[in-house]
């Protein structure tokens, strides 16, 4: 089993391989259904080494999980 997605802890740019999620034109700033996609497909950001595999690894995940996610990263990571 992949390891859970190690997007959310280091969001704010805590890590290199990870896009930092608040700025006006990041990932945040997508559509959801962008953003669902790219969760349920997986995403690797341009330049980044790391890939997010797709539903963050854990294959259980529903649409409804991922609206979640969506729902979560737009409020604790809100676009500044």
């Amino acid at each position: 089993m992949a390891p859970p997605c190690r997007m959310v802890a280091p969001a704010i740019g805590g890590s290199d391989d990870v896009p930092d999620l608040t700025p006006t034109d990041g990932p945040l700033a997508l559509a959801d259904e962008v953003l669902t996609k790219r969760i349920a497909e997986g995403f690797q950001s341009p330049g980044s080494p790391m890939a997010m595999p797709p539903r963050g690894g854990k294959p259980g995940l529903s649409a409804e999980d991922i609206k979640a996610v969506v729902h979560y990263m737009r409020q604790e990571f809100a676009v500044r």
